[in-house]
């Protein structure tokens, strides 16, 4: 498998949805090192995108992640990574019985 085509047809299927009201920004060169990063949210923005932040909500909560482009340019998209239900042992094996006295 071309892991090269397989990841660009996945980056095809789902464009990231930006979250457009907020930016991130590197620090200036002179700013103290603890400082990561800048954020600016616009407000209009964030009222009019509101509902649909809701939409992706769980547990009125929304994740964002910071991400670079091949570029270099900083960008926010929302997060909506979910992990896979863990499948247990008896999932594989239904229909056998706990109460078997087999000595293996």
């Amino acid at each position: 498998m071309d892991l090269r085509k397989s990841t660009q047809e996945k980056k095809d299927n789902n464009p990231p949805d930006y979250a457009n009201f907020l930016r991130v920004f590197r620090p200036s060169h002179n700013a103290p090192a603890h400082i990561k990063s800048t954020i600016s949210i616009d407000l209009k923005l964030f009222k009019e995108e509101y509902d649909k932040i809701l939409e992706k909500s769980k547990d009125n909560r929304v994740n964002l992640t910071v991400k670079e482009s091949s570029a270099g340019k900083i960008y926010t998209v929302y997060d909506t990574f979910q992990r896979d239900k863990q499948v247990k042992t008896s999932d594989h094996s239904p229909d056998r019985d706990d109460d078997d006295d087999m000595p293996y």
